[in-house]
């Protein structure tokens, strides 16, 4: 009766959604196996034979617990298999190994029940009375995922590769240099916009505002305008007047010049022209003085020789 060999990799075998993935190396059968750490994930077969085996590999000791899985055959009694984890990687270990069968179609399925504990399924051997094993009518569906993200590291022996917790470090240590030199060329290129667009700014606010000099007493109304100057368009003018006053003077009502009265002098009015009179000559004034003065001299002799007569 030919033995028949079933990689992880045959169509016969259907693997739950979204709960494994692809690694492998050079010791196992065909340098491939499928892997899981989802509790509850199973796989699938229907074959045609009289017994059924499955091989898979058990990680080293220090890459996390004992593998533990089940096995059920057409619906009986699960079978469970408690692996045990040494220093080096194991390949091909027998897993589980099905009595004798009746000839025909059977079942057999495969379910994780470690949870976080990486399961290797390699491959499955069967005693079968044909060439090939019968095949499921649905599509299998499983997801790629490479070595390096395995939480399994190489062995010392160097028996294999099954995965590097090593270079998953690396390539998180990648993303992260990947991602904070992007950040920081992000924020150059925002200081870079900043820096450039601060004089074209200020041209903008110099040509649509009447600057008030020197001496205005507006300055602070300047500054506040230059801190609003944002809320400008720099695409388009056509929503904004040309000029905006940025600091008016007070506007006062003229008031008419009301001129002085004429200047009228009270010793002018008595017949003596006053100093303050513009119209008065230097003659006059000192004439008019002059005789006054004669007059009070005469006047004051008269009294005096009348004093004498009496």
């Amino acid at each position: 009766m030919p033995n028949l060999v079933l990689d992880d990799r045959h169509p016969a075998i259907q693997y739950s959604p979204f709960q494994w993935g692809q690694a492998g190396s050079q010791f196992e059968y065909n340098f491939t196996n499928t892997w899981t750490s989802s509790l509850g994930a199973t796989a699938k077969i229907r074959f045609s034979g009289t017994d059924i085996g499955a091989y898979g590999t058990i990680g080293p000791k220090y890459s996390g617990q004992d593998p533990i899985s089940l096995y059920t055959l057409d619906n009986n009694s699960p079978t469970t298999y408690h692996g045990k984890a040494e220093a080096n990687s194991q390949y091909r270990i027998l897993f589980f190994q099905s009595p004798a069968l009746r000839s025909g179609i059977h079942e057999l399925t495969v379910t994780n029940a470690a949870e976080g504990v990486v399961f290797f399924l390699d491959y499955f051997l069967v005693n079968s009375l044909d060439t090939t094993a019968s095949l499921s009518s649905s599509h299998q569906q499983s997801k790629t995922v490479d070595l390096a993200t395995l939480a399994v590291t190489q062995d010392t022996s160097s028996t294999g590769v099954t995965g590097s917790v090593h270079s998953a470090i690396k390539g998180i240590r990648r993303t992260a240099l990947v991602g904070g030199l992007t950040g920081l060329f992000v924020i150059a290129f925002v200081m870079l916009g900043c820096f450039l667009n601060t004089p074209r700014r200020r041209r903008l606010v110099g040509k649509n505002h009447t600057y008030c000099g020197p001496g205005s007493g507006n300055g602070h109304e300047i500054d506040r305008a230059l801190l609003h100057a944002t809320h400008l368009s720099l695409t388009s003018q056509t929503n904004h007047p040309k000029a905006v006053a940025l600091c008016q003077p007070p506007v006062y009502p003229r008031q008419k010049r009301v001129n002085p009265p004429d200047y009228a002098s009270p010793i002018s009015q008595v017949g003596i022209p006053d100093i303050r009179d513009s119209t008065a000559s230097l003659h006059q004034i000192f004439g008019h003085r002059f005789n006054g003065m004669q007059a009070a001299i005469s006047l004051a002799y008269l009294r005096d020789i009348g004093n004498q007569d009496g």
